[in-house]
């Protein structure tokens, strides 16, 4: 399902690019280690979908202490993914983002308004907008309900389709 919808976007005109989470790998300590792994999701990516991919961005670059690692490629000619956190791209863009659910540099609104950045780099998330405002916290706090809800929905409905007991 997931995998379909991916082929749908990109048929629309959209490129696949890798979302890193370096923080799956425990820290990563230097960039030969994370130019390795940046590669290895990319081939998978690439092996999966039959599609190049030619960009990669990071995931939490905070948490996962990769702001560090600006350099502004991976790879070589032909195999090569650009860094959207690379020294060229973050000082010739002005980074506006919507992470944790709320503006933490600047709201989006107010530079788009004042019109003095030519270029954007603009990241939004958009699990974070809802037709009822809703602070970030109580949107995590409704996911983390729905989802033990559905889990639990599942479970019983595993019980009942196996002809087992609820003894719970």
């Amino acid at each position: 399902a997931i995998y379909d919808r991916i082929l749908k976007i990109v048929k629309m005109g959209h490129r696949l690019g890798l979302h890193f989470e370096g923080e799956f790998y425990g820290g990563i300590t230097n960039e030969m280690e994370l130019k390795r792994l940046l590669l290895r999701e990319k081939k998978f990516l690439e092996d999966w979908f039959g599609l190049k991919v030619g960009v990669f961005s990071f995931h939490n670059p905070e948490g996962g202490r990769l702001l560090g690692f600006d350099m502004n490629t991976v790879g070589k000619a032909g195999n090569m993914m650009i860094n959207t956190y690379g020294k060229a791209i973050m000082q010739r863009y002005h980074y506006c983002s919507d992470s944790d659910g709320y503006w933490r540099h600047e709201r989006l609104y107010d530079v788009i308004s004042n019109s003095k950045h030519k270029r954007l780099h603009i990241l939004t998330h958009p699990e974070w907008w809802l037709q009822r405002p809703m602070t970030p916290k109580s949107r995590i706090k409704r996911a983390v309900t729905g989802r033990a809800r559905a889990q639990m929905e599942a479970y019983l409905a595993m019980l009942r389709s196996a002809g087992r007991k609820d003894v719970g």
